[in-house]
């Protein structure tokens, strides 16, 4: 994305010999992507699981979904 925000600015601006465009082309690129994975790790990564109905089991389901060493 940083790349992306610094070659719009250097061929499709054409403003690749302006040094402080360049900067504040790389910068805002580095914001839009930091923004980017933000939304994607909270949308994709860090979901919290559904709430599930408890069985009336009073938490034995839960240690029968603990995890198993490797055979």
């Amino acid at each position: 994305m940083q790349d992306g925000a610094v070659a719009f600015n250097y061929y499709l601006l054409h403003l690749g010999h302006n040094k402080l465009a360049g900067l504040i082309a790389l910068n805002s690129g580095i914001a839009l992507a930091t923004l980017f994975r933000f939304w994607s790790y909270r949308r994709f990564v860090w979901v919290t699981p559904p709430a599930k109905r408890s069985g009336g089991t009073g938490g034995i389901s839960r240690k029968r979904h603990a995890i198993r060493p490797l055979r």
